[in-house]
């Protein structure tokens, strides 16, 4: 499938993905809105200071045939799609954000596995695996449990080229407060 069509079959897919599931009024949001604040904030910082690099990188490594005009897929969290419209609109002509599990979906379906058509960036929050939960609440006991968060951000342009990075939030019942900023990190 070349980089048309993927772009023409994806757009089309995202369409229809908000069409079924709206994308939710930030009114409507509590702990979800302070969250698409800050999934924006990682938004925007991602399109300035880390999408240019990229492409540029993307350029010098011919042997990969990379497309130079990828499509670039942002997915992340009901929070994240309503960050991603505040930033993006409606339509961009380069760029679909959809869901963690919509993208999923789609992948199983239109294989891009050596990153030729598209970059795959994330930005979400996600509660701390069980594992990890019990040792994140003895490292801070004055923080309830339930009131931990990770936010995961990301990405991936090519086979073992991409960045990761998990930083610890909680929420207080008013607000997001970061705890620790790089919890885990690393390259791909």
């Amino acid at each position: 499938m070349n980089r048309e069509e993927y772009k023409d079959e994806l757009l089309s897919f995202a369409k229809r993905q908000r069409e079924d599931r709206p994308i939710p009024d930030a009114k409507e949001l509590t702990e979800e809105n302070w969250q698409r604040r800050i999934i924006g904030g990682s938004l925007m910082t991602w399109l300035d200071q880390r999408l240019s690099g990229i492409l540029a990188e993307r350029r010098t490594l011919r042997v990969f045939d990379f497309d130079q005009k990828p499509v670039v897929v942002f997915t992340t969290t009901p929070p994240g799609v309503a960050a991603a419209r505040d930033i993006l609109g409606e339509s961009e002509e380069n760029f679909v954000y959809l869901l963690r599990e919509e993208f999923e979906h789609w992948k199983e379906n239109h294989r891009d596995s050596g990153f030729r058509s598209h970059i795959h960036c994330w930005s979400y929050f996600d509660n701390p695996s069980p594992e990890l939960h019990e040792d994140l609440v003895d490292a801070h006991p004055s923080v309830p449990p339930d009131h931990l968060r990770f936010h995961r951000t990301g990405d991936m342009w090519g086979p073992n080229c991409g960045v990761f990075a998990d930083h610890l939030w909680q929420w207080t019942g008013e607000s997001m407060e970061l705890l620790l900023e790089a919890y885990s990190e690393g390259v791909y």
